[in-house]
């Protein structure tokens, strides 16, 4: 699951390498990319909420491995209520995976 609009590059990059991984393995990662884009600032500050902008019916993450990919994890709290939204969901696990920290 790939945070629009600042994860698509690091998103892109990570799935090249998964790419070129799956056609040098014996076994293969299967993986399909989603989009969401989440809204957390207005004038560089943040509102303390997040709002869903995109992304496809989240329906769809029910007993699936998800990695959410993102470029960076400042305070955390977007990221915390990303999880629960994705939890709501029933994924059979969550992962994180950020550029930066």
């Amino acid at each position: 699951l790939c945070v629009l609009k600042g994860g698509y590059q690091f998103c892109s990059d990570l799935m090249d390498y998964i790419k070129a991984f799956n056609r040098h393995a014996s076994k293969s990662v299967p993986m399909r990319v989603d989009f969401i884009r989440l809204k957390s600032y207005e004038n560089d500050r943040s509102t303390g909420e997040i709002k869903v902008i995109g992304g496809d019916d989240l329906q769809s993450l029910e007993d699936k491995n998800i990695l959410i990919v993102e470029d960076i994890i400042d305070t955390g709290n977007t990221m915390m209520k990303l999880l629960k939204i994705v939890s709501d969901h029933n994924p059979k696990s969550v992962k994180v995976c950020s550029l930066l920290v």
